[in-house]
């Protein structure tokens, strides 16, 4: 039961956080000095910390552990993106905003 419940609301929360990660993302790599390394360090990054979740969680089930705790370990990775994307999205002092 909580694996399912787990995965629906994963797939609820990506329609959610995606579009605030990726405009961070894309912002990011307007003011790099060159956006086309610093999207292939992304992706790599993104990638291994996908793939080493998914082999912890592996690691987890051989140990016989339930299988919900290798799902409920990605929570890590939403603390993770939590942090980044509040410490993106912060108030800078002295920057200014445009009134609407």
């Amino acid at each position: 039961m909580v694996a399912v419940l787990a995965n629906a609301l994963g797939a609820l929360g990506a329609c959610l956080y995606v579009p605030t990660l990726m405009t961070a993302v894309y912002t990011q790599a307007k003011r790099a000095p060159c956006p086309l390394r610093f999207h292939v360090a992304t992706e790599g990054g993104w990638d291994i910390g996908g793939a080493s979740g998914l082999l912890t969680a592996a690691l987890c089930a051989h140990m016989g552990l339930p299988i919900w705790v290798g799902i409920l370990m990605s929570l890590l990775g939403v603390a993770a993106m939590v942090v980044l994307l509040q410490r993106y999205y912060a108030p800078r002092p002295g920057l200014t905003y445009p009134s609407p």
